[in-house]
């Protein structure tokens, strides 16, 4: 079930099965698992079902925060990457989004998200964004955004928005 397969000639690898890829802070475990040297890309894929339902999906850890995802593309050359639904938790905050692309090292771009700190599976209340833009100095921009409650959408909202996310300060 596990295997490696490694085209010299294309300068490809490719796991099947659990695979597990760490470098310093960063973990990846996927089920396919595709590096390409001559493109500078690691491709990571959930597992999918005889229906095409995800069995099993990404699980990428940086610094100690889990990132859940259906796919990853990663270029480690420019540092940009795409992820398909996305599920992170950090601190209090639960973020999902349909796509997000990185641009730079610390610049995201989220499309189709929701931002919560209801930890149910169906939370009671969540803002529903279409577009969002974090960039490195903890600015995040919004297009579009309402608030829904017990998955209704409410009349509450606004056509942008510029937030700042809260730093730890120290004395």
């Amino acid at each position: 079930k596990d295997s490696i397969v490694f085209c010299v000639k294309r300068q490809t690898i490719h796991l099947h099965g659990a695979g597990v890829i760490e470098h310093g802070t960063i973990k990846l475990e996927a089920e396919e698992v595709s590096l390409d040297w001559n493109h500078h890309i690691i491709a990571a894929l959930s597992s999918k079902g005889i229906a095409g339902n995800v069995e099993k999906k990404i699980v990428l850890t940086i610094d100690g925060v889990k990132y859940i995802a259906e796919s990853i593309h990663y270029n480690f050359e420019s540092q940009r990457a795409i992820a398909r639904k996305l599920f992170a938790k950090q601190d209090e905050g639960i973020l999902r989004a349909n796509k997000i692309k990185k641009d730079r090292e610390t610049t995201f771009y989220a499309d189709r998200a929701t931002y919560t700190t209801c930890n149910l599976a169906k939370p009671h209340f969540h803002v529903d964004v279409r577009r969002l833009k974090i960039t490195q100095d903890d600015q995040v921009v919004s297009g579009p955004f309402y608030l829904h409650f017990d998955g209704v959408p409410t009349l509450l909202g606004f056509p942008f928005g510029i937030f700042y996310l809260p730093r730890e300060s120290g004395i």
